[in-house]
């Protein structure tokens, strides 16, 4: 990853030999129409070197070194290397960078190195850049959704990574991970895995008894199935718990699945299966499912519950098929689904919820028909309200004793016209505890109307 900036260095100090300089030489190609004679030299660069520092920038001609203090910033294509001191020696094809410290001992200014679109954060760093070798300390980097921590960091002349007493977690607190796969010794092959040897889970820096002889974790690019790692609390009427931790599932280009859980000390748990899908051009949706048994209370007065929720998004390309269409916003969960398990503050606020299902077509490419069903839902009043299903079908309007070839003028009985409409729907209003009760089925209320002006 230092290559690119490493070659400019080298260059650097191959050019540095002339001890009259005084100014860090930079090789800029030469754009002259004349046929150039010059010996190129085989470390030139191709491209423009762009350095900057704020304090200053000191050269020892003796140790053949240059040093660049606070907020130095070197440029090479896309490599960016950032720090408040950069010591480049020559003489042993050596690079070090490092923070400062302040006047009340506060470091500040900690190497930051960029290739690409890759960022690597360390305290400090040494670089062998003709071997191609070097040595980070306390390194932080990202891959992907993953964070790489290494106390000690080897770089490896094939681009591969050496860590020793390192970690791995998907926590974004750099400083102090909430959680993370501690391990003694690993290798890092970038985009590709992390191999390492025992590795524990952690939790705010206590050990847990989760205990894995190796570790074996990718970190290739792109979408790929693995383990989602649960949060942790307290709730006051559950107990302690674990919640939203499961395994997600990289099925294909068009479609994923993700399995999380809840679980609680006094009981409680949870299952939340979520499908996405998508193809382009023709359809994109969602399906979210969720099934609970809540148990609140003490041992001797424990109250039990089951709540469930059903959230399901479908919306229809318009290119897809331009005769019809479908669409569903599906949002139905039992009444006190949100005071235990809301997905978000809006849901836990909110005790009305509505859901609709529609399918559009044209008969004929001009006779409209629609099916439709709707809910509407009160969690506060306990009532429901399902219409299923509601048919709206019409007929334009035509001349039916109008001829096709006719000729001459128009008859009177040529400008009577006809159109119909016709709409049906199947209602019932109803307490969300009787829905599915035996004898729910006769309150529904249903009825066709037909409307024919002529």
């Amino acid at each position: 990853m230092f290559l690119a900036l490493i070659s400019l260095l080298f260059c650097l100090g191959l050019n540095a030999q002339d001890t009259t300089s005084r100014t860090l030489p930079i090789r800029l190609s030469q754009q002259i129409q004349k046929k150039d004679t010059t010996k190129k030299s085989k470390n030139a660069l191709d491209a423009k070197v762009e350095y900057e520092s704020k304090d200053s920038l000191r050269f020892d001609v003796e140790t053949k070194s240059v040093i660049l203090y606070k907020e130095a910033n070197i440029d090479y294509e896309k490599v960016n290397l950032k720090a408040d001191e950069v010591t480049i020696f020559f003489k042993d094809n050596m690079l070090q960078a490092r923070g400062l410290a302040d006047s009340t001992g506060k470091i500040s200014g900690n190497p930051i190195f960029n290739d690409g679109d890759k960022t690597f954060k360390s305290k400090s760093m040494k670089y062998n850049y003709k071997t191609q070798k070097g040595l980070i300390q306390s390194v932080i980097t990202q891959d992907d959704k993953g964070f790489i921590h290494g106390k000690t960091v080897k770089k490896l002349d094939n681009n591969n990574f050496n860590i020793q007493q390192g970690a791995f977690t998907t926590c974004t607190n750099e400083e102090h991970p909430h959680f993370a796969f501690n391990f003694t010794k690993s290798k890092v092959i970038p985009n590709d895995k992390i191999i390492t040897g025992p590795a524990n889970l952690v939790i705010e820096g206590v050990p847990t008894p989760l205990f894995l002889p190796f570790g074996l974790f990718p970190i290739k690019p792109g979408q790929r199935s693995g383990i989602i790692f649960p949060t942790y609390g307290e709730s006051p009427d559950r107990g302690f718990y674990l919640e939203n931790g499961g395994y997600y599932w990289a099925l294909n280009d068009y479609m994923d699945f993700k399995l999380v859980g809840d679980i609680y000390t006094r009981g409680s748990w949870a299952i939340k299966p979520t499908m996405n899908y998508a193809k382009r051009y023709k359809y994109r949706g969602s399906l979210d499912l969720s099934y609970a048994v809540n148990k609140i209370g003490s041992d001797t007065t424990i109250q039990k519950s089951k709540d469930f929720s059903i959230r399901w998004r479908h919306a229809q390309d318009g290119k897809a098929r331009p005769n019809s269409r479908f669409s569903a916003n599906v949002n139905i969960m039992s009444s006190q689904q949100n005071r235990f398990n809301p997905t978000s503050t809006e849901d836990y606020l909110s005790n009305t919820f509505q859901s609709s299902i529609s399918y559009q077509t044209k008969i004929a490419g001009k006779h409209q028909l629609t099916l439709s069903a709707n809910h509407n839902q009160n969690t506060g009043t306990h009532m429901v309200n399902i219409t299923l299903p509601q048919v709206s079908f019409s007929v334009n309007r035509f001349y039916p004793f109008r001829k096709k070839a006719k000729t001459g003028g128009l008859k009177w009985y040529d400008n009577i016209s006809v159109n119909y409409t016709m709409n049906a729907r199947n209602t019932i209003n109803i307490a969300d505890s009787l829905l599915f009760k035996p004898g729910a089925i006769s309150q529904f209320k249903n009825g066709v109307q037909h409307n024919i002006p002529i």
